[in-house]
């Protein structure tokens, strides 16, 4: 669904902090939402954790920086992180082609 210009599925579970989340069998995938990356401009950097840490919804567990823009992501849910999409460390400007 297109929501004044913003590309926002509705297969996707939204969050306050302009995050969403996606169920995938027993997984959740997490991703930014349209309207926050088109906001934040062209992504230059992600710092993300390691595979197995612990989430506990609502603190923070990795960065995002743009060249307008610092932010944090927190936790939609408690969890451990299974995986992080590694190829955001050497092309972070990934989340700007598909958030």
């Amino acid at each position: 669904m297109e929501i004044q210009g913003y590309n926002m599925p509705e297969d996707l579970y939204y969050e306050e902090n302009h995050f969403w989340v996606r169920e995938e069998g027993d997984l959740l995938i997490m991703g930014m939402d349209d309207f926050a990356q088109k906001m934040a401009g062209a992504i230059v950097y992600v710092q993300l954790p390691e595979d197995g840490k612990i989430l506990k919804a609502g603190k923070k567990f990795a960065k995002l920086e743009s060249g307008k823009w610092l932010g944090k992501i927190f936790a939609p849910v408690n969890g451990e992180l299974l995986a992080v999409n590694e190829e955001l460390e050497t092309n972070p400007g990934l989340i700007n082609e598909d958030c």
